[in-house]
C-alpha cells in the first residue's frame, strides 16, 4: 500500500525543540515537523482518495469523524482517538476502507475488498490521478475490480454498479442495470485477466487542487503539546463514562454521527419505548453494527411494538456481513412477523369482546328499566285473572317479519339482525339505538353478537322504509 510519511520519527516533544505545522483541507488535517513538501503530498493523496472514491459510489463519502495525520508518529492505520481519527501516515487503502465503512451498507465482500485493494494503489501526480498499479499479492477480488476500472467496455459503468450495491440493491439487478453483463461472466474474464498478468492503469477524474496554495499554520508550544496529548490520549468512549443523560445529549449534538452517546443513553432509559428509540438511533448511525439493531428490536418487542421490532430486524439483516448472518437474522425477522400477526389478532379479538360486553351491558340496562317500570305499575295491584292480552305502548312500525334470528352483527353502536323468514329469504334489519331496544319473551333470553345458538323464532316489527327495528318478540 502507498504510504506517505515524514522521514524523521519523533521521539517526543521537548519544549522549543520541534517546530510543528499543519495543513488543512476538510475533513483532513496533516501535521508535520519535517518537510513541508511531504505534508502537502500527503494531504493531496488523502483529498484525492476521498474525491475519486466518492465519485465511484455516487455520493459524498464523509468520515464520521475528522481525520488527523501526524506524520512520523506511526503507520497509516486509522484509529479513533480524542476528537477524531488519527494515523501517522496516509495509507490510501486504509482511508478507502474507512470511508466505505462509514458511509455504506455492507455489500459483496469480494467486491468491497477488491475496491479497497485497487484504491490502495492510487497515485497522485500533480492534477493526474491513477489507479491500477500491480499489488504485491494480486488475487481474483483485485483482478475483478482492476478489469472493471481499466477495460474500456466497463470503466464508465463501474460507478453505477458500486452505487447500486452499496445501497442494498439486489446483486443480479445491480449488475444488469450497470455493467450489463452477469457477475459470473465478469468473474470468468477476471480469472483470465489475472492469468495474463498484464495490468495497466486507469486515469480517474481528480479534484482540481494546487497543493502549493494550502496555507501552512505554525503551531505554538501549547498547540504542539495539545497535539501530542491528543495523539497519546484514549479513545473518546472513555470520556462518556459516568455522564448524565443531559451531558450525553450534549456529546450527541457535538458529534452528530457518533452512535456511542445514543447507546449510552439507551442503557440509562427506563421507559421501554424511549429506550428502543435510542437504540434505533445508535444503529442508524453505526450502519454496519447489527448488534445495535438487535438491541433496538429487543427493546421494541419488550414494549410490544412488534411492527418496529420487525423493521429493526430487517435493517440488521441488510447490515449483516455474511450470508450465514443474513439467514439467521431473516429467521428472527420472520418469527417477529408471526408474533406481530398474533398480537394483532389478539387485540382484534379483545376489541370484539369489549364490543359484545358493551352491547350486553346496554341490553341489561334496558331490561332493568322495563322491569322497574312494570314493578312500579303493578305495585299494590292484584294479579290479573283470565287471559293476558298483549300490551305494548312503544312504536309498532309499519311492517313485521316472522322467522328465525340467525345472526346479530355488532357494528359500532348499532346492531344488524339477520332474520330468515318462512320464504327462506335472509333479511337484515337495523337496531339504531341499543338502549331503546325492546325485547319480549322469556326473561333469560340474551341478544349476543355473532351466530345465535340456539337459533330462536322471532317476530320483528320495523319501519319498512328505513328497516329500523321497533320491537323484537321471541317465541
Amino acid at each position: 500500500m502507498r504510504l506517505i510519511a515524514a522521514a524523521v520519527v519523533l521521539a517526543g516533544v521537548v519544549a522549543g525543540a520541534d517546530k510543528w505545522s499543519v495543513l488543512r483541507s476538510e475533513p483532513f488535517a496533516v501535521y508535520t515537523n519535517g518537510k513541508e513538501r511531504e505534508a502537502r503530498e500527503a494531504l493531496a493523496l488523502a483529498v484525492q482518495v476521498h474525491h475519486t472514491l466518492s465519485a465511484q459510489f455516487g455520493k459524498e463519502l464523509t468520515p464520521a469523524w475528522p481525520i488527523t495525520y501526524v506524520l512520523g508518529k506511526g503507520d497509516g492505520r486509522l484509529r479513533l482517538g480524542p476528537g477524531g481519527y488519527l494515523a501517522g501516515a496516509v495509507d490510501a487503502g486504509e482511508l478507502a476502507a474507512l470511508l466505505i465503512r462509514d458511509n455504506t451498507l455492507p455489500f459483496d465482500e469480494e467486491i468491497e475488498r477488491g475496491v479497497i485493494t485497487l484504491f490502495s494503489t492510487l497515485a497522485v501526480d500533480g492534477p493526474r490521478v491513477r489507479v491500477g498499479a500491480p499489488v504485491a499479492r494480486p488475487d481474483l477480488a483485485w483482478a475483478r475490480m482492476h478489469l472493471l476500472f481499466t477495460d474500456d467496455r466497463y470503466s464508465g459503468k463501474t460507478r453505477v454498479l458500486l452505487a447500486n450495491l452499496s445501497k442494498g440493491v439486489d446483486p443480479v439487478v445491480a449488475w444488469s442495470n450497470s455493467v450489463g453483463v452477469p457477475a459470473a461472466d465478469i468473474t470468468a474474464q477476471a480469472r483470465e485477466h489475472l492469468a495474463r498478468g498484464q495490468f495497466g492503469v486507469a486515469a480517474l477524474n481528480g479534484k482540481p487542487i494546487d497543493p502549493r496554495r494550502w496555507r501552512e499554520e505554525v503551531l505554538n508550544a501549547q498547540e504542539t503539546a495539545d497535539l501530542m496529548a491528543r495523539w497519546s490520549g484514549p479513545a473518546p468512549e472513555t470520556a462518556l463514562a459516568g455522564l448524565t443523560m443531559a451531558q450525553l445529549e450534549e456529546q450527541a449534538q457535538k458529534w452528530p454521527r457518533w452512535p456511542e452517546p445514543h447507546a449510552r443513553m439507551a442503557s440509562l432509559e427506563t421507559e421501554p419505548s424511549r429506550r428502543a428509540q435510542r437504540w434505533r438511533r445508535a444503529a442508524q448511525l453505526a450502519l454496519r453494527d447489527i448488534t445495535l439493531w438487535q438491541k433496538a428490536a429487543a427493546a421494541f418487542a419488550q414494549g410490544e411494538l412488534f411492527a418496529e421490532e420487525t423493521q429493526c430486524l430487517l435493517a440488521a439483516e441488510k447490515a449483516a456481513n455474511t450470508r450465514a448472518e443474513r439467514e439467521r437474522l431473516r429467521g428472527e425477522r420472520l418469527a417477529a412477523q408471526e408474533r406481530r400477526v398474533e398480537a394483532e389478532l389478539a387485540a382484534r379479538r379483545a376489541e370484539e369482546e369489549r364490543e359484545r360486553a358493551e352491547v350486553e351491558r346496554l341490553r341489561q340496562e334496558a331490561l332493568n328499566r322495563i322491569r322497574m317500570a312494570e314493578a312500579k305499575a303493578n305495585d299494590g295491584k292484584a294479579t290479573v285473572a283470565g287471559k293476558v292480552q298483549e300490551w305494548w305502548e312503544g312504536p309498532r312500525g309499519d311492517a313485521s317479519l316472522r322467522g328465525r334470528l340467525e345472526r346479530v352483527d355488532c357494528v359500532g353502536g348499532t346492531l344488524r339482525l339477520q332474520v330468515r323468514g318462512a320464504d327462506q329469504k335472509l333479511t337484515a334489519l337495523i337496531v339504531k339505538n341499543v338502549a331503546e331496544l325492546q325485547l319480549d319473551g322469556a326473561p333469560e333470553i340474551k341478544l349476543a353478537c355473532g351466530v345465535q345458538r340456539p337459533v330462536r323464532g322471532v317476530t320483528v316489527e320495523y319501519w319498512r322504509k328505513s328497516l329500523a327495528v321497533t320491537r323484537v318478540k321471541f317465541d
